[in-house]
């Protein structure tokens, strides 16, 4: 499913990794763990598509993911930092307009299940500013409830 064939970053001076080798199939997981600065996030954002190497490819299904871009994001699920929430619509409102960028159709039903299973059914109607970035971040989980896609990349 996914493949990391010799994957080379740096930043300025400084080389992230170098000739990476990842092979990821279907419910498989692979947690990353190291320092601040280790290059954790550049190497989740480079296998999204959204940051480039300086050498190596990633494949999805065997195929360079650069020259399958559009159905390669339709794929994944990416979960920054930051949590990706507008602090002036209401929790519903942010879940809902997240999945309609992402082109996917929903029931109010699954908002509520999504919501529920990340603790935040009773917060709802409420202003998404009003919430901890703890609970922002569970509702950018939420998505994992209301959107089919094949590969989660969670930093």
């Amino acid at each position: 499913m996914l493949n990391v064939h010799q994957l080379v970053c740096r930043r300025g001076l400084t080389t992230l990794f170098d000739n990476l080798d990842l092979n990821l199939n279907p419910g498989e997981m692979i947690y990353l763990k190291g320092a601040n600065g280790a290059g954790k996030t550049t190497l989740l954002r480079t296998i999204a598509g959204l940051s480039t190497q300086e050498a190596g490819t990633v494949l999805w299904d065997g195929v360079n993911i650069q020259s399958i871009r559009e159905e390669f994001t339709s794929k994944i699920i990416f979960i920054g930092h930051a949590p990706a929430v507008k602090d002036d619509l209401t929790v519903a409102e942010n879940l809902i307009t997240s999945l309609q960028l992402s082109g996917t159709h929903t029931t109010d039903d699954a908002i509520t299940h999504a919501l529920s299973e990340v603790g935040l059914e009773k917060r709802r109607s409420i202003p998404t500013r009003a919430l901890s970035q703890g609970q922002k971040k569970r509702l950018d989980l939420a998505r994992l409830w209301t959107e089919y896609r094949p590969l989660w990349l969670l930093d």
